[in-house]
């Protein structure tokens, strides 16, 4: 199972407009570009059985596989769940899973 890293730019608006958000006090470029970059994994969600599988189940494979590297990864530990979410959320746009509203809640369907 392969990880592969996508970097997300994230954006605020406000009375200032659109501006590029940031995530540390001190806006160091390697702690953000940390924070902005998600791993993507189809591979985990295609390997479920009849191309569907709860979000728990997914969560349960990743965990399985990459426990032992996500606790030792610091704050990626308290942050991997969210960028399982953030991968769903990008394999829907790409078109590669079903849309939210189209999938029973926590069921997630590839196309």
């Amino acid at each position: 199972m392969k990880l592969s890293q996508s970097l997300t730019v994230y954006n605020t608006w406000g009375k200032r407009g659109k501006r590029k958000l940031r995530f540390s006090k001190s806006g160091d470029r390697n702690l953000e570009k940390a924070y902005a970059t998600h791993h993507l994994n189809k591979d985990i969600i295609e390997k479920m059985p009849g191309q569907r599988a709860h979000l728990s189940d997914v969560a349960e494979a990743i965990w399985k596989e990459y426990g032992d590297h996500l606790q030792e990864s610091g704050k990626l530990l308290y942050t991997w769940q969210y960028d399982v979410r953030w991968a769903a959320t990008k394999l829907r746009k790409l078109g590669i899973m079903r849309a939210a509203e189209d999938s029973p809640r926590g069921i997630w369907e590839l196309k």
